[in-house]
């Protein structure tokens, strides 16, 4: 504790360290060789570090949804980038200790970090497909093009649950526009990775939901 060079490796306390003498920052992939080095299982904490990652954002649904359905106007019209701070104890058990909602590191002096920060701006932009378009032509056009259609009603829970699905049923026009955005969104990832949803996991986490999604 008297020690606070020592705080949980941040870089933005260890840069000002006089006795450092090289960066506290590591990419995943010198992290993978030093577990590996040390006879770790990376692939262990990596699985808990995905399972809190999800766990947290579930956490949060049901204050985020109600919110966003307010204005329906596109699904690509909000969206967040996430930092997860997360500690790994002697046992080799992961712990989520904050989450930020701003990315960190485009103004950082050491090059990784903001090589790092950088490339996740860019594959996040890519990711949501945002079209850069002419705010002057966007301004002098009509109300009715510039207005975005909203969603169209989807089945809900408790009707979903009287329906006994044999894989042929026609598809809201707006639940076919979900399975498009997603396998869209999934070939345009760059270094992101889904974790959720996904075929192998969604029936175990589905229940962490407080109003059932599907």
């Amino acid at each position: 504790m008297n020690n606070k060079f020592g705080h949980l490796t941040s870089y933005s306390v260890n840069k000002k360290n006089k006795n450092a003498k090289h960066t506290t920052l590591w990419n995943l992939k010198q992290l993978r060789e030093a577990y590996h080095n040390e006879g770790l299982n990376f692939d262990f904490v990596n699985d808990q570090i995905k399972d809190l990652v999800i766990k947290t954002l579930i956490s949060a649904d049901h204050h985020i949804v109600p919110i966003l359905e307010q204005n329906p106007s596109a699904r690509n019209a909000c969206f967040e980038t996430f930092s997860f701070d997360i500690m790994i104890d002697n046992q080799q058990k992961a712990w989520v200790i904050k989450v930020d909602a701003e990315p960190t590191g485009l103004t950082s002096t050491d090059p990784l970090q903001e090589r790092i920060a950088t490339t996740r701006l860019c594959d996040a932009f890519t990711l949501v497909g945002i079209v850069p378009y002419d705010k002057v032509k966007l301004q002098a056009s009509s109300s009715e093009l510039t207005q975005l259609s909203l969603f169209s009603k989807s089945s809900t829970t408790e009707e979903l649950e009287n329906i006994e699905f044999r894989g042929n049923e026609d598809l809201t026009s707006d639940e076919i526009g979900v399975l498009m955005d997603l396998e869209d969104e999934q070939s345009r990832r760059g270094n992101y990775e889904r974790i959720f949803p996904d075929a192998s996991n969604t029936e175990y986490y589905i229940q962490f939901f407080k109003c059932k999604r599907y």
